[in-house]
């Protein structure tokens, strides 16, 4: 990371202040379409913690879940998509007295159940996972490759992706994915380039062209796919661990596995706001941001185990209860 040194001998707390502002600009590398992202500034006021209300929602009486990957995304226009590994599925809410979801034609879109044998990469079982890109929900697989969602029927975007889990769309020709050692996608070829992260995150988001990940506990932000992340926070000492992120606006909001709150980031990394809401013991284990500011989210629920039973393993082959709730704006 590049420095240069303030002109002037000044006070000691101006010296510092200067070379940040001098720095903000000159930090990181050029982003993909070559502009620059600043550095994010020092926090100058106390972040507002809101009190939202929990919504449980009611769900169709048909709707069978597996017990795959769960998660939930909100594309531009406000529907609902609900992953369980095996299945993706549109709905469609109803917010005017609570909360209902219902099955949105064609209900369970259509895409591969089995992996794709020809891909070079072995997998036991499919698991889509959810990747929305500037409104637009994609099914992502690591045979079937990247599909999108928003339409009739499903349409391939990279089809022979094998080998990628997870991606986040930088812009309309570029995303980063989860391969240790091929980070860069191109989705005009569908081809990997070499690029590694510093430090390397569990999972990525991009917002507005900045990344975001979660690596070593803490929420990086990372201003190019050259650049090294850096945390956006100090390490959090009251025992919160963010368990998701997930695109929010023009930044990024955290979810936290412990403590029932939600965390929104600006694209410079500054937090801006803490939704707090009351809940159980049991976590979330996935959520998405609407474009209404209404949080979803999503768990599994209580699983009916046989007496005496006190082992359990997730599997698309089993069926397990799902809940889905939520917090309003």
């Amino acid at each position: 990371m590049f420095r240069r040194a303030c002109p002037f001998l000044l006070a000691a707390a101006a010296l510092l202040l200067g070379c940040r502002d001098r720095s903000a600009g000159k930090t990181g590398a050029p982003a993909a379409d070559g502009a620059r992202v600043d550095a994010a500034p020092a926090r100058s006021a106390p972040v507002p913690r809101v009190a939202r209300e929990l919504v449980r929602c009611e769900l169709p009486a048909d709707l069978v879940t597996t017990c795959g990957g769960l998660e939930i995304a909100v594309d531009r226009g406000g529907l609902v998509y609900l992953a369980d590994g095996q299945s993706v599925r549109r709905l469609r809410a109803d917010v005017a007295a609570g909360c209902s979801l219902r099955l949105e034609p064609p209900g369970e879109l259509a895409l591969a159940r089995a992996p794709r044998p020809a891909s070079g990469f072995a997998a036991m079982e499919v698991n889509w996972h959810l990747v929305v890109g500037d409104g637009v929900p994609h099914g992502l697989d690591f045979t079937n490759g990247l599909w999108r969602l928003d339409g009739a029927t499903p349409q391939p975007v990279c089809g022979a992706l094998a080998g990628v889990r997870r991606l986040a769309f930088l812009d309309a020709t570029h995303a980063v994915t989860d391969r240790a050692d091929q980070r860069l996608l191109d989705l005009r070829t569908c081809k990997l380039a070499a690029q590694r992260l510093t430090p390397s995150p569990l999972d990525i988001v991009a917002a507005d062209g900045v990344l975001f990940g979660i690596a070593d506990g803490q929420v990086h932000r990372y201003a190019s796919v050259t650049a090294p992340g850096m945390p956006i926070e100090e390490p959090p000492t009251d025992g919160r661990v963010p368990s998701a992120i997930a695109p929010c606006g023009r930044g990024v909001c955290v979810l936290d596995a412990n403590t029932p709150a939600i965390e929104r980031y600006a694209r410079r990394g500054e937090l801006v706001e803490v939704a707090t809401y009351a809940r159980d013991d049991r976590p979330m284990e996935g959520f998405a941001a609407a474009p209404d500011g209404a949080y979803w989210l999503v768990r599994r629920g209580p699983l009916p185990m046989p007496a005496g039973d006190t082992t359990f393993t997730y599997t698309n082959n089993l069926t397990c209860p799902i809940e889905v709730y939520r917090l309003g704006p």
